[in-house]
């Protein structure tokens, strides 16, 4: 809601599902009274990852990026992959420092899409190989899992 209402992202625009939903759970972890810090490490999200890895296979970001509404239907393994996943690819956008530019321009550049026709493309052209940038984020994810430094 935060995205939308602040113009971060446009209702109108053909945005990924797991960009919407990765931001989203980027602000989820907060305080319950007084000011909280944005991009707090949501330790439910890398709990899940932890445990649904171990059934289910990664969701490459080629997928992640293309995935709708009608992944919410699936098994619940599954959504809370998806949910992780978005939540892992977001923070690790917005917390390695080389890549925060790319994801902003990557926000502007899709803000104009309406059909989701051009999804990879744009997302090739912001952050590079999408084989590349999928082993990126697990490196990442391994990071974060064993407590070593999330940002670059």
């Amino acid at each position: 809601q935060l995205s939308f209402n602040t113009g971060l992202l446009s209702r109108e625009a053909d945005t990924p599902l797991a960009i919407v939903e990765g931001l989203g759970m980027y602000a989820e972890i907060r305080k319950l009274s007084g000011r909280s810090d944005l991009g707090k490490m949501n330790r439910s999200r890398l709990d899940d990852l932890a445990h649904v890895l171990r059934r289910r296979k990664w969701i490459p970001v080629k997928e992640l990026l293309t995935l709708d509404q009608s992944i919410l239907n699936n098994d619940r393994d599954l959504v809370d992959l998806f949910y992780a996943e978005s939540w892992l690819l977001v923070d690790f956008l917005i917390r390695e420092q080389d890549r925060l530019p790319r994801f902003q321009e990557y926000l502007k550049s899709i803000a104009a899409r309406l059909n989701r026709s051009h999804r990879l493309d744009d997302a090739e052209t912001h952050f590079g190989n999408l084989d590349r940038f999928d082993r990126d984020m697990k490196v990442f994810l391994v990071r974060l899992q064993t407590g070593r430094k999330g940002g670059t």
